[in-house]
């Protein structure tokens, strides 16, 4: 199989502690990052969430976590 070569800058201390911790699980950054892309196509897109803690969709939920919200709204608290 042919392969690309894939170059990325990111700065010094994201690649140094990316490096220290996959190193910590067996895999150098390239090994990781062969996982992510293969992850990111058995998901069909980011193998995780993005999502902001703090957003404010601006909806009218009922508590702050938004656990009572009709909207898209996920809740993280313990009100079940």
């Amino acid at each position: 199989m042919k392969e690309e070569k894939l170059q990325v800058n990111i700065e010094k201390e994201l690649y140094e502690d990316a490096e220290k911790l996959y190193n910590y699980l067996g895999l150098d950054l390239e090994s990781a990052v062969r996982v992510f892309l293969i992850a990111s196509l058995r998901e069909g897109g980011l193998p995780f969430k993005l999502k902001i803690s703090d957003y404010d969709c601006d909806c009218d939920c009922e508590c702050d976590c938004n656990h009572d919200c009709d909207c898209d709204c996920e809740c993280n608290c313990d009100n079940d």
